[in-house]
């Protein structure tokens, strides 16, 4: 065989294994983006559940139990304790004069956190109507801003005392406002301004508040058990 030959077969053979390397070589680029794409993925879940827990761990949470007394004043005239709804959701009465707030009831973010409020309580209380210019309790005649209580013009103002013990209190006029507060008082008045209102009569009910849990005796404003 001439050398020529021979040449050309040494040639070919190193060609065929460049080829081959070239072939074999590891993908480092193609790796290092899956690298990329991994962690990037990793912390964004990291990161939403830490979303969800940080939505979840606001107060009022599904392991809470808030209690606050409340009342309903009318023209000076304290209105009977509503009852205890057939559905209940997250913020509700037993007919006792207090708002539980039990968010686990549902497990509803509308039942947590900063939408526990007045306004909340009001949509699962059948017949209770509420907002800054109008209430009505169940069975009652609905009062608008700008009605009367004798020769007064009366409007809807809604004081909240935070510590149902301690004095300090706070007025609004739109029920969204006002978040549920536990051992907190509120009462909803339909009065002239300036008029004072007082605390809810039912605030020792606090002291033992699940007694009404299940739908037991109502008690009266004055916190007496009714027949």
């Amino acid at each position: 065989m001439g050398k020529a030959s021979t040449k050309k077969r040494v040639q070919r053979a190193g060609g065929v294994k460049k080829k081959n390397l070239r072939g074999k070589r590891t993908p480092y680029g193609f790796y290092a983006l899956i690298g990329v794409l991994l962690v990037g993925g990793i912390g964004g879940i990291a990161l939403t559940r830490s979303s969800k827990a940080g939505a979840d761990n606001s107060h009022p949470n599904l392991a809470d139990h808030w209690h606050t007394a409340y009342a309903v004043d009318i023209c000076g005239t304290l209105q009977p304790n509503m009852a205890q709804p057939a559905n209940l959701i997250g913020l509700h009465t037993h007919t006792d004069g207090l708002i539980h707030v039990e968010p686990y009831v549902t497990g509803s973010i509308l039942d947590r956190g900063a939408n526990a409020t007045l306004a909340r309580f009001a949509e699962g209380e059948p017949g209770f109507k509420l907002s800054s210019t109008e209430v009505q309790v169940p069975g009652g005649q609905l009062k608008k801003n700008g009605d009367h209580c004798d020769a007064n013009v009366a409007q809807v103002t809604i004081r909240q005392w935070p510590d149902a013990n301690a004095s300090a209190f706070k007025d609004y006029t739109n029920p969204k406002d006002v978040k549920i507060t536990d051992g907190g008082a509120l009462t909803i008045a339909f009065v002239p301004a300036g008029t004072d209102i007082p605390k809810p009569a039912t605030i020792p009910n606090l002291a033992n508040p699940n007694a009404g849990e299940g739908g037991g005796m109502p008690t009266s404003p004055d916190g007496t058990t009714q027949p």
